[in-house]
């Protein structure tokens, strides 16, 4: 080590240096200037490309914080629509499954096992009768669920 030069210090300064000192427990404010200028020095050698990662990141960060909400908003309004049109598809399925239900059970319960046409080709009065019990009864359904008739 080598003896110290004359250096002028401001009061600020060396009262940074005192206060450096009793933080971290050093004996001397030699050792305490010591200590600063070898942070100074690591902290001056960090690359420029570290440091801007650093604060991209911790931007990275704070956006994904705030936007996440918003996002998650965004993405439920895009999404509905189309969740909305696969519910329909699926009640009309559901539909068409309780007919053909009713159906059967008509046709077991009277035992009468003659040809069946298609419903396209000739749709029975058994048919329309089962088509229209099933549509008020889903209709109803709806209605209790949202208070609508749509």
């Amino acid at each position: 080590m080598k003896r110290k030069r004359t250096f002028y210090l401001s009061d600020d300064d060396v009262k940074y240096i005192e206060d450096y000192k009793e933080e971290h427990n050093l004996p001397s404010k030699n050792i305490a200037f010591s200590e600063i200028l070898n942070e100074h020095k690591v902290k001056s050698e960090l690359p420029m490309q570290t440091m801007y990662e650093f604060i991209a990141k911790k931007v990275s960060e704070e956006l994904e914080s705030t936007l996440k909400d918003a996002i998650t908003n965004k993405l439920i309004n895009t999404l509905k629509p189309q969740l909305n049109s696969l519910k329909f598809a699926t009640n009309s399925t559901n539909k068409d499954t309780q007919i053909l239900l009713e159906l059967l059970n008509g046709i077991y319960y009277k035992e009468s096992y003659g040809a069946i046409p298609t419903i396209d080709s000739l749709p029975t009065m058994a048919y329309e009768m089962s088509k229209e019990y099933v549509e008020g009864k889903i209709k109803n359904k709806h209605y209790k669920n949202s208070n609508t008739l749509d």
